[in-house]
């Protein structure tokens, strides 16, 4: 996605006119309809205010398909719970959750491990030979 469909894209997302984007990032309509159609690009300070004005990631505007994430205080707080989970923590359930997960994980490796090293004991026995019982 080019700039001209990003910035479109985004100030639709806000449901704004180009008269009142234009406004709220301080440039005239015009400018903002020349990024539109392709004839200019956004500048760097126009980038700024826009992240700075709706509270987006910049990375909005570098990476290929990055979602307009507004932070406001509830997406923040949703991602420092998914940071708090992600860490493994404790003292929630879900920190807990985790751990017993990966605790069931790792010992599902170790047995895979050994069922391995079982199979390749097996794979080196002569054939013919039978065990005594």
């Amino acid at each position: 996605m080019n700039y001209q469909q990003k910035i479109k894209n985004l100030r639709i997302f806000f449901q704004k006119s180009q008269e009142e984007f234009a406004r709220e990032i301080g440039v005239s309509r015009g400018s903002i309809c020349q990024i539109e159609i392709g004839k200019h690009r956004p500048t760097l300070d126009m980038v700024t205010k826009i992240v700075e004005v709706y509270k987006i990631n910049v990375h909005y505007f570098f990476i290929e398909d990055f979602p307009i994430i507004p932070l406001t205080s509830e997406t923040i707080s949703e991602l420092k719970e998914i940071n708090f989970l992600a860490e493994g923590n404790e003292e929630s359930e879900e920190g807990k959750l985790r751990s017993d997960i990966d605790k069931c994980l790792s010992d599902i490796l170790k047995l895979k491990n050994k069922v391995i090293e079982l199979e390749g004991k097996k794979a080196l026995k002569k054939p013919g030979k039978t065990e005594k019982k």
